[in-house]
Parts: structure tokens; sequence; C-alpha cells
């Protein structure tokens, strides 16, 4: 036991310690822009002139040693802590291996769940704010090089509603819309309380752009959603001079958005529902057919399959019969596997529960994540949900909710949420005429 208790003080416990600066820091950031740019290159037509880069492979390669490497120092720290919480980590790596391997998909949700793993007592905020940078920057990049005719400029005629979707240079309109919808909350979850109007209207005419040339249906509702609520939320904190949080149960919404979800595929089933082929793909009867479909194909069982998809948004050559899971919930369950969807629920659950407790922001965007995820499927892909890092991440120092009941908004609310009144006027003295020294 002495060689032991040796062993931990002059080995372990300094490099968990080095594993917690400031280098260790600028590093997980550095390996999350390498994999987050090499998952988002992915999703561009830029893969028509490189499939596999090198000089996004390379980085990606490097990062993920880094993240496991990372991941793993976690688990140790966390085990010396509690082994509980220590238990669900490893727990999150060992599924995220094997859903991997069955389901061939190394490259997405590996790094994702090394990413949630290392994130541990890290920051989440300079990953939202790298997120918007490559993410924007990136879009941009391909909007160009479509316009200008160096990748492909895809657009797709939907005969039924008689409008074109442009894609502006990604793999398909879809995914461009749900691009710039995590962009859009993860620029208004690190603005918050700073978030000016004309900012606000930038990020309207966003959505309106969304609407209008992707005409992306469920993205372009989530974004107005979220921007009506992020209004109201934002009007609501300038008349009471305060934020408000959400009781914990609302977290129970990806529970509840599941169950829906999976209700409906039951329901569609049990009274014989075609699976929608020679109808209008995109049509909610057409996705429930194709998720009765994949669960017939691909029987449930505990890591996954290698599902054969085909097309992408119906543009495919007629003698192939179009088959693509939408919905993140089916993806999960038939793809990953019931242990990678129970994974997925209890991250954006355990995110949700943190973030009503001190960011009504961030609360509400994972809220408009959970009713995306039903009928896209982009709530477990590293290069769209970012918000799922903070799952086991921390905003700023702690979110652990005070237990005071004070009205000072500086001290009713969370540590981390402090920051956000820091430009509250200061409180008026008491009408005796004494005053508070303290007041500034």
């Amino acid at each position: 036991m002495k060689t032991v208790d040796h062993l931990n003080k002059r080995i372990l416990t300094p490099v968990l310690d080095f594993s917690k600066g400031r280098v260790v820091n600028i590093l997980y950031y550095a390996a999350f822009c390498a994999v987050y740019l090499f998952r988002f290159y992915y999703t561009s037509m830029f893969t028509v002139l490189c499939e596999k880069p090198l000089f996004l492979a390379v980085p990606y390669y490097a990062g993920l040693l880094i993240l496991m490497g990372l991941s793993g120092l976690a688990v140790i720290d966390a085990f010396l802590n509690s082994k509980r919480e220590a238990a669900i980590l490893a727990g999150i790596l060992v599924i995220g291996f094997l859903s991997s391997y069955f389901s061939g998909s190394f490259d997405n949700t590996l790094p994702l769940c090394c990413l949630i793993v290392a994130s541990r007592n890290r920051d989440v905020k300079p990953l939202f704010l790298l997120s918007v940078i490559i993410g924007s920057a990136f879009l941009l990049s391909a909007y160009y090089a479509s316009m200008n005719g160096y990748i492909p400029y895809l657009v797709y005629n939907r005969g039924n509603f008689g409008i074109l979707s442009h894609a502006f240079g990604m793999y398909y309109r879809t995914h461009l819309a749900a691009h710039v919808f995590f962009i859009i909350m993860c620029y208004a979850i690190i603005r918050y309380e700073k978030l000016h109007l004309w900012e606000y209207l930038m990020l309207v005419f966003d959505g309106w752009l969304v609407w209008r040339y992707t005409a992306a249906r469920t993205a372009s509702i989530c974004i107005f959603g979220f921007l009506a609520a992020l209004g109201v939320s934002l009007i609501i904190y300038h008349i009471r001079g305060k934020w408000f949080s959400f009781p914990k149960w609302t977290a129970a919404v990806h529970i509840c958005c599941a169950v829906l979800f999976f209700s409906a595929v039951a329901w569609w089933a049990a009274i014989g529902g075609g699976t929608g082929f020679g109808e209008d793909t995109e049509t909610l009867t057409a996705r429930l057919g194709y998720s009765v479909k994949a669960l017939q194909d691909y029987p449930m069982n505990l890591f996954g399959h290698v599902v054969e998809e085909r097309g992408a948004g119906g543009i495919v050559d007629n003698s192939i019969p179009y088959f693509v899971i939408d919905s993140t919930y089916m993806r999960l369950l038939t793809i990953g596997g019931i242990l990678l969807l129970i994974v997925y629920l209890y991250l954006m659950t355990r995110a949700s529960v943190k973030a009503a407790q001190c960011h009504v922001v961030l609360s509400i965007a994972l809220a408009f994540v959970a009713l995306h995820s039903i009928v896209e499927g982009f709530g477990f892909r590293l290069a769209y949900n970012v918000l799922i890092i903070y799952s086991f991440a921390h905003w700023d120092e702690s979110w652990h909710r005070s237990h005071t009941t004070s009205d000072d908004p500086a001290t009713s609310h969370p540590s981390i949420c402090r920051k956000a009144f820091s430009a509250l006027p200061p409180r008026r003295p008491p009408r005796t005429g004494a005053r508070d020294d303290n007041t500034q």
C-alpha cells in the first residue's frame, strides 16, 4: 500500500494536475478543432475534389489520439473522486468504441465520445466559440467554391412544392440548414445577455435565408422557434432585471421526444403503413415508413449495424430504391445500437438538467435539439451538435445552483451566472437613507 501511495503522489497526482492545466486545455481545444473540421469537411461537396485530404487527416488522427489520452486521464481522475462518475465515463467510452466497431462509424462516434469524456471539468464556452468560427468560415468557403464552379452546386427541384432549394456547396440542403441551426444557437449561447438588437436581427435574417433558399422546414421551424423563445427570455430579463431558470423536470424533453417518435413508428407499423417508396421522400408518412423498414431490415441489438443507406434527399438513380434514416433516435437505435441511444438520451438529459439551473438560453437550445432530432438525424453527429459536450463540461467555474433565496440576482443565481448580471445597475439604497458601502 505504501508503494501504491508513493506512486500516486510522485507520478499519478502530478500527471492529473498537469492534465488540468492551461497547456493541456489548449491541446484539448486544438484537438477539437482538428476533429470538428475533419467531420465538417465530410458534409460538404469538397469531397469531390479530394475524399480524404492529408492536411486534414493528419491533424484529425493526431487530435483523436490526444482526446483518447485525455479521456483516459479523465476517467482516472474521476475514479479518485467518484467511482460512480468514473464508471459512467468509462461506460461511455466502451459503448462508443463497440458501437463504432459494429457500425463502422469510427470517424464520428468514437471522437465524439472521447470529446465528451475529456471535457470533464473543462470550460465549454471556447468549444462553442470555435464551432461558430470554424463552421461559419467553412460555410462561406463552400458557398464561394460552389458559386464559382470549384465544387458542384447542387439544386433540388421540389416538384410537389414548386420551389427550388439550394445546398450552396454542402452535401444536401438539410445539412446546410442544420449547420446554420446549430451555429445560430451556439452564437446566441455565447453572447447570452450581451446580445444586441442588431445581432438578434442578423440571426433572424439568417433563419430567413435558410427558409428561403434551402426550404428545410424542420430546421427553419426550429430556428424561428428558438429565436422567438430567445427574444421572449431577453425581454423578461430586461423587465425583471434578472434571469429566470427552468425546473429540472423540463430536462425530460429528450426522453419525451424519443418516446413520442417511437410511439408514432409503432403506430405506423401497427396500421400497416407503407415504406413511402414512390412518394415524396420528405413527407412525414414516408419518413415513418423508412423507420419501420429500418427496424425490419436491421433488428435492434446492443451495438448497432452497418446500415446501407442510398440517396441524398431523393436524388438517386431510379433503379436504386431510396433509403435514408432521418430521425436521430432511429439512427442511433439501428446504426448505433440500444446502448448508444441510452447514452445519447442520458448525455442530453444531463446537459439539460445543468443548463436549466443557470443558463436559460442553453436550456432552450437543448430543448430545440430534442425537437429537431425527431425528424432530422444530426443530434449525435460531431459536425453539428456540439452542445452535447456540455454534459460533462462546465460553463466558466461551476454550474451548481446556489440554495440562497435572496432577491439579489448576483446571489440568487449560480456562480457561473453572476457574470450575466455584472452589467446590471446597482440596487437602490434603503429608503431610510442608509447606504450600503458595497453599493457602487
